[in-house]
């Protein structure tokens, strides 16, 4: 009997590992995703804002299904903002946008000509490649190896409770 539960407790252990891993890991990707999300939004609204002349809570609207769930509430909790004319400064949106360089740009929407404003947008957009691209490098990097060493952890762990 004391081997079953022995062997349960090794089993809940490593999934417990298994889980810290899948989290850790997961952090990252999902940094990853939300910055390859701001570059397709600012390539989307550059070129909506040039060509089709429609506004920004136009664009949320007609691209919100396009993007994953954490940039997409994002983008609809700021599209709520710009429908009640709420004045939008960076403290507000620091309420659910984590990163400022993205509150920052935010908060500098739809205040300027179609040209400043796609000018800035290229701006930012060159900004969130930076940070797409050292997010990518921490996924392939930095998260593998804690992924890998969680897993190690969790077989020595079981290893010595067996």
């Amino acid at each position: 009997m004391t081997s079953a539960l022995s062997f349960l407790l090794c089993c809940v252990v490593f999934a417990c590992f298994l889980y810290l891993a899948f989290r850790i890991r997961r952090g990252f990707v999902r940094r990853r995703d939300f910055f390859e999300d701001c570059v397709r939004f600012c390539d989307h609204l550059c070129i909506e804002i040039n060509f089709s002349k429609n506004t920004v809570e136009q664009v949320i609207t007609r691209y919100i299904d396009t993007y994953r769930p954490q940039f997409a509430e994002v983008l609809l909790k700021y599209s709520h903002l710009l429908a009640a004319n709420a004045d939008i400064t960076r403290e507000v949106l620091k309420g659910f946008i984590q990163h400022d360089q993205v509150a920052d740009f935010f908060c500098e929407l739809g205040k300027h000509s179609c040209a400043e404003e796609c000018e800035k947008i290229k701006s930012a957009r060159s900004r969130f490649d930076g940070h797409l691209a050292a997010a990518r490098e921490r996924v392939s990097k930095e998260a593998s190896i804690y992924y890998k060493i969680c897993i190690i952890v969790g077989v020595g762990v079981v290893i010595i409770l067996l």
